[in-house]
């Protein structure tokens, strides 16, 4: 049966669309930024306004990342960190992170009320 028609079309994806579910080279259909659909490599493709070729790329749809430290990955690469332990790691960041929540969370002056 021939799927409608989609905005974007992602194919050519590692697509895991559920637990035990994967689909090596699938693809999957978004209309309106929803999934409309999703198939195996060897099933039929939508007709779509925007195609993306995934390149065997990891593609999990639905799947929303509620917890993530975005600060974490940017400091990566801060040399007290690199090649320690895990507990190494944490002790040398721990003092670096709140400051970065502190810079985000103080507006600048310019958009602080005069006192």
């Amino acid at each position: 049966m021939p799927h409608a028609p989609c905005d974007t079309l992602i194919h050519s994806a590692h697509l895991v669309v559920d637990r035990g579910r994967e689909l090596p080279g699938g693809w999957i259909a978004l209309t309106g930024g929803r999934v409309a659909a999703v198939g195996a490599a060897d099933e039929p493709t939508p007709e779509a306004a925007e195609r993306i070729d995934a390149g065997g790329r990891l593609v999990t749809p639905g799947l929303i990342n509620t917890h993530h430290h975005m600060y974490q990955n940017l400091t990566r690469a801060y040399a007290p960190a690199i090649n320690g332990s895990l507990f190494d790691w944490l002790t040398a960041l721990y003092p670096v992170w709140p400051r970065g929540s502190a810079a985000r969370a103080s507006p600048p002056p310019s958009a602080r009320a005069p006192t």
